[in-house]
């Protein structure tokens, strides 16, 4: 069955459903270049697309099943030098129950709340250059996590690392790892 509701559209079937977003940023550029070194120049104007991305989640089995998937269409850059689209997350997560949850593939490590909104749910345009600098961003492993109790939740993670020629879109290339553990509070709803 399909439906429309919310912010997506869904597919629903008796054990399996999913979420369908495609998400559109642009943006406007107006340039007032009255003089360059002593010349006139016209001024610009420009549309640009700044991030087209298409989101497929859902779950299956009766929920014992997570996936997601995100792909961006705009801003890829390939290991060969050329620009497509770029494979953002994919990963595929067992719920063992409501404390434990194991997630396989490539997604966001757990770090900073900046870095793990999504960018259609940031207050502001554009995350801030600190998050670009401090954040792991993304890369493939292995996440335990779950909640405690309603305020706190835990998560344990284990990955490839930023070893030269390894992480974001790349597999392990050496023995090398990067793991993560984290507390996270909730003060409110």
């Amino acid at each position: 069955k399909l439906m429309r509701g919310g912010d997506a559209t869904h597919l629903v079937f008796p054990d399996f459903n999913m979420k369908i977003n495609l998400i559109v940023q642009d943006l406007f550029r107006y340039s007032d270049l009255d003089e360059v070194e002593g010349r006139d120049v016209d001024d610009s104007t420009s549309f640009d697309i700044t991030l087209l991305r298409l989101k497929l989640e859902g779950d299956m089995l009766d929920k014992e099943w997570s996936y997601y998937f995100q792909n961006d269409f705009v801003q890829g850059e390939q290991a060969d030098g050329s620009s497509g689209s770029e494979l953002k997350d994919v990963w595929l997560q067992w719920n063992a129950d409501d404390a434990a949850k194991l997630r396989a593939g490539q997604f966001k490590i757990p770090f900073s709340r900046q870095e793990l909104d999504s960018d259609e749910k940031l207050a502001i345009i554009e995350r801030g250059l600190a998050s670009n600098s401090f954040a792991p961003s993304r890369n493939q492993g292995l996440l335990l996590h779950g909640p405690i109790d309603d305020a706190l939740g835990y998560s344990i993670g284990v990955y490839d690392g930023e070893s030269d020629n390894e992480g974001f879109n790349r597999g392990g290339v050496d023995n090398k790892v990067a793991g993560s553990a984290a507390l996270t509070f909730n003060v409110g709803e």
